[in-house]
């Protein structure tokens, strides 16, 4: 009935998660590259910064499945709240949910783009002769994966939480978080596919120099890799 209303809560939703993953990478990073000053504690400090990095997004996934599957378990039976059974079965679900977010799709995609060798992939990834193109090729993978993880992690947090993932209204409640999940995807997958052709473009741009001077001295070829590479 109100599709712009639709999309724009479908993308915010995604895009929320998406900027708590990239906030904690960053993080993470940051961490990281301060590490030398650390003095002798650089080694100790560049580990907590990897485990911030790469477990960060992880969490930020992971939370707030967390928090709806433990909210539905004390629903279903209200012991749920002291059991350390259900919160076990809460937190194997959360985080196998948060892998899946991680690991595919718009935000996997976002993630890859904060290191110069993600840039890179995601230049071939969205290959495309112009950007219109790009994009669509943007919009029809984030879409298709987006949909897909969400017909996946569903499932996955309905058992967790004590429902059956076959029961109609189970199937229902799957099928709508499909087609959010596409939406959101469709969207933030064209976005993907814009940075993509920017990456292609830059790395065009840093290449060229070598194409056009066509140096015939292996010195002289060495040093105009050398420019491209810092470029």
């Amino acid at each position: 009935d109100r599709p712009l209303t639709t999309v724009a809560e479908a993308t915010g939703n995604a895009a929320g998660s998406m900027g708590g993953m990239l906030a904690t990478r960053a993080t993470g990073m940051g961490i990281t590259a301060a590490s030398p000053l650390a003095g002798p504690f650089a080694p100790a400090v560049a580990a907590v910064g990897q485990a911030v990095a790469w477990l960060g997004p992880l969490a930020v996934a992971a939370l707030p499945s967390f928090g709806g599957i433990r909210d539905r378990q004390i629903l279903i039976d209200p012991e749920n709240q002291e059991s350390g059974k259900a919160k076990a079965v809460a937190a194997l679900g959360a985080t196998t949910v948060g892998l899946i977010e991680t690991r595919f799709g718009p935000q996997n995609w976002a993630l890859a783009a904060m290191t110069k060798e993600g840039r890179v992939k995601l230049a071939e990834k969205f290959a495309a002769a112009t950007l219109p193109r790009a994009v669509a090729k943007g919009v029809a993978l984030g879409a298709a994966v987006e949909g897909g993880e969400e017909l996946v992690q569903n499932p996955i947090e309905q058992f967790a939480s004590g429902d059956d993932p076959t029961a109609r209204e189970s199937l229902t409640q799957t099928a709508f978080s499909g087609v959010m999940g596409a939406i959101s995807g469709g969207v933030l997958g064209g976005a993907m596919g814009v940075a993509g052709r920017r990456a292609a473009k830059t790395e065009a741009e840093a290449i060229a120099p070598i194409l056009q001077a066509q140096p015939t001295d292996p010195a002289d070829l060495l040093s105009a890799v050398d420019q491209a590479i810092s470029a």
